[in-house]
């Protein structure tokens, strides 16, 4: 009989603790090991194939990775590219949302609760997506509360109940674009005469309809658009159209504070100016000569349509919004991005761009 003195005893105790540590790891690492290799449903266990192996001997593809797909710079994941890359030049990516909005007056929205339902009701019933509306109007009046350091006195009466119309189109599913009519405005001129388009003897200019015009060149001027872009931006615009963007056209002599470089390159100048003072919320143009190049007004459709996020062209219909695509077209190598507006309803998708259609 073996008999272990103390100092043995404790060895042998020692060993076994090991031991038993060792072999409950073991019992861990195998369990992990089946876990990673193996599934289990009612059916019973099935070999993982964790790197395509037996798919590929099989002659199948092996099965997506569980990890998150790399991403490409424009949010399209790896395993599903993007449809088209963006044009070149700043011409319009095909993947812009198609326009289905309607063309409201800013005061009869604040004002004309008949009128505010049914563009509501346009809305909820899933008949637009859009409503386009002067923050802006033809003769200088504002909409909304601005805050300006360059004019005064140009709000509209009705601005706190336009903001209310703004808010309950929001709530009925419709997204908000601000037109601004840009250079033609009498209010601004009459609260700062020195920032209009003068004539050659340094009287105010005013064109057939009486208005005057603010000069595209004027700092000041440019300031105060600047004002108008972040303000509307602020006051929920999700995309900004300029109108009127385009030096006066006269034939008389008129004088400007700045003369560098062409009236075109002047007006994309400004315009890069204005896209970045939106932010991410992008700037369009609309075209009330939808066809007319001119060095004088400085509209040169090339240009326009390289830069602007869309172009917006009055049409009398489908037919004529059709022939529109196609003279553009001819001028600048593309029509995805014209929206014609209508002042009736039409067909929303008789252009890729969609369509802005006037209220009954």
């Amino acid at each position: 009989m073996i008999r272990f003195d103390s100092k043995m005893k404790k060895r042998v105790k020692i060993a076994g603790i090991v031991i038993g540590v060792l072999v409950v790891i073991g019992l861990i690492s195998f369990a992990a090991l089946v876990g990673s290799c193996l599934s289990f449903d009612e059916t019973g266990a099935h070999v993982k194939d964790r790197f395509g192996i037996l798919a590929m001997e099989s002659g199948k593809q092996p099965e997506q990775m569980t990890e998150t797909p790399q991403q490409t710079d424009d949010g399209q994941t790896a395993e599903q590219p993007a449809e088209s890359e963006a044009p070149s030049d700043g011409d319009q990516d095909t993947k812009t949302p198609a326009v289905r909005a309607l063309l409201a007056s800013a005061e009869r929205m604040a004002n004309d609760e008949e009128y505010m339902a049914e563009i509501e009701s346009a809305g909820r019933s899933g008949a637009a997506d859009q409503v386009v509306t002067e923050f802006k109007d033809v003769d200088g009046r504002v909409s909304f509360r601005l805050e300006s350091s360059v004019v005064s006195g140009v709000w509209s009466g009705f601005a706190k109940w336009f903001k209310f119309a703004l808010e309950e189109a929001d709530t009925a599913g419709l997204e908000t674009y601000a037109m601004l009519h840009c250079f033609r405005d009498s209010k601004a001129v009459e609260s700062d005469p020195s920032i209009a388009v003068h004539t050659a003897d340094g009287g105010l200019w005013t064109d057939a309809d009486g208005s005057y015009w603010l000069d595209p060149t004027d700092e000041d001027v440019q300031d105060y658009l600047i004002e108008l872009v972040e303000q509307s931006v602020e006051a929920g615009a999700k995309e900004i159209i300029l109108r009127d963007f385009v030096f006066p056209s006269a034939d008389a002599a008129l004088t400007y504070d700045e003369q560098d470089g062409s009236r075109a390159e002047q007006l994309m100048q400004l315009y890069s100016k204005l896209q970045r003072a939106a932010g991410e919320v992008p700037v369009s143009i609309w075209l009330d000569d939808p066809t007319a190049d001119s060095e004088t007004t400085g509209q040169d459709i090339k240009k326009m349509y390289r830069n602007a996020y869309r172009l917006y062209a009055p049409a009398a219909d489908t037919a004529e919004a059709q022939q529109l695509a196609e003279q553009i077209a001819a001028k600048a190598g593309g029509s995805a991005h014209l929206v014609p507006v209508y002042d009736h309803e039409e067909s929303y998708d008789i252009l890729p761009g969609g369509a802005v259609c006037g209220l009954e």
